[in-house]
């Protein structure tokens, strides 16, 4: 649902997930690790949904937004002219995410 671009049956679909996972956890019917893969699932989802949605506002223009926040946000989310020559801002965040997690060798 969040790949089709429909953040709140998607989110709808967190919170089912959510509530399974304390109904099993409420049982003692999740071990360890498998308690640990689910949260991930859930958190992973979760996040998702909440990223989708800003895109599906974004792209609306934020209309509930008052006006000072509305450019503010619509500056900080739609992607710019500029950005899209060079790559998106995301691309760049990503790669500097990624950038930022390989080890260095000073010694």
């Amino acid at each position: 649902m969040v790949e089709a671009g429909l953040p709140l049956p998607a989110y709808e679909m967190v919170l089912k997930a959510s509530h399974a996972f304390n109904l099993l956890d409420a049982r003692g019917a999740i071990s360890v690790t498998e308690r640990q893969r689910f949260i991930l699932r859930v958190r992973t989802l979760a996040r998702k949904v909440a990223f989708g949605y800003v895109e599906a506002r974004a792209k609306l223009g934020f209309p509930l937004a008052d006006e000072a926040h509305r450019a503010e946000a619509l500056e900080k989310y739609l992607p710019k002219e500029d950005a899209a020559t060079e790559g998106s801002s995301t691309d760049s965040l990503a790669k500097e995410t990624t950038d930022n997690n390989q080890p260095t060798n000073k010694q």
